[in-house]
């Protein structure tokens, strides 16, 4: 059974090198699957009755977040994509987040994001550029996982009576723990070293030690960045929760949405969705958060779909409409 396993591995390794076999097929599945999403789930919400009665100001500001929130991923893809795949043309890189965003839209877990980013890059391998996603995507589950628990933990004593100095205790063993995670992420060693060591041991990836080594190309600098335009971007993401809750229920609890906001984005990063798009996850952990603030469930339901709305399907289409573009970029 291993030896079928890492002989199919190998042979998808090598069927997805064929780059015009690879790109035909990949675009025609993000086409079909965005267009099905699309059609079964936005078409039956009636939008419109989402935002009546909302305060479309708020609404605005989190439009405009969604800018800035792309913007920051734009960041954070250019410093790893720069160092560990030496792309650095700002278009290229663009497009490549961009396609990224469409195919993890209707992925179980985001997944096709990896496949996704691959397309504007034909002159690197799957292996290379996933790597350097999963480089990328690391450092924002940091802070994740730093302030889920964290701040689970200050639910736990508020909701449920949990004692104070469990939390405590445990909160200081968490953070001991995390700041030697950090150290280990910014250290060149870590990477250079144990990283590239441990992936090209495995049997079925020796043959692509070649490949691996992009992972040689981290440096302090560009994981440091990397590490910055996380956090921004975790906190604009948590910022638009908050503000729309805000919008859709006319109450200002603003540092309790945030909070709300925090367990629901771990939840729904911890907990495994066969969903498309992870819908389903965002929205029931929203509800069950936002009801200790006094919030209704319908708005916590609208808060949360309206979040993947601005920042997953809207760039989606986008991505989807450049994708398709008659000229060609590369």
């Amino acid at each position: 059974m291993t030896t079928l396993i890492k002989k199919s591995v190998h042979l998808l390794l090598r069927f997805l090198e064929k780059k015009d076999v690879f790109s035909f097929v990949i675009k025609a599945l993000i086409a079909a699957g965005l267009m099905w999403y699309i059609v079964d789930k936005v078409g039956s919400v009636a939008v419109m009755q989402v935002l009546s009665g909302a305060d479309m100001m708020i609404v605005s500001s989190v439009a405009g977040l969604g800018i800035l929130n792309i913007y920051l991923q734009y960041r954070k893809w250019m410093v790893i994509s720069s160092a560990m795949l030496g792309v650095s043309k700002s278009g290229v890189i663009f497009r490549s987040l961009m396609y990224g965003i469409t195919a993890g839209s209707f992925t179980p877990a985001r997944i096709g994001e990896f496949v996704g980013r691959k397309l504007a890059y034909p002159e690197h391998s799957v292996l290379e550029v996933t790597l350097a996603t999963a480089a990328d995507k690391l450092f924002s589950f940091f802070y994740i996982l730093f302030f889920g628990v964290s701040f689970g933990l200050l639910f736990l004593v508020q909701f449920y009576g949990v004692s104070p100095y469990l939390a405590a205790a445990l909160f200081l063993v968490l953070l001991f723990l995390l700041l030697l995670l950090v150290y280990f992420l910014l250290s060149e060693d870590f990477w250079t070293g144990f990283i590239f060591k441990k992936l090209s041991g495995i049997t079925f990836l020796a043959a692509y030690t070649k490949k691996l080594e992009v992972i040689k190309k981290l440096d302090r600098a560009t994981l440091s960045f990397n590490l910055l335009y996380s956090f921004l971007f975790y906190a604009c993401y948590l910022f638009q929760f908050g503000l729309l809750v805000m919008a859709l229920s006319h109450s200002y609890d603003l540092s309790g949405f945030l909070w709300a906001g925090v367990l629901m984005i771990f939840v729904k990063t911890l907990v495994p969705s066969i969903a498309l798009g992870e819908l389903g996850i965002r929205e029931a952990a929203s509800i069950y958060f936002l009801s200790f603030f006094q919030i209704q469930g319908s708005v916590a339901f609208n808060a949360a779909f309206l979040l993947f709305v601005v920042n997953i399907l809207f760039p989606a289409v986008i991505g989807l409409v450049l994708l398709f573009r008659r000229n060609s970029y590369e």
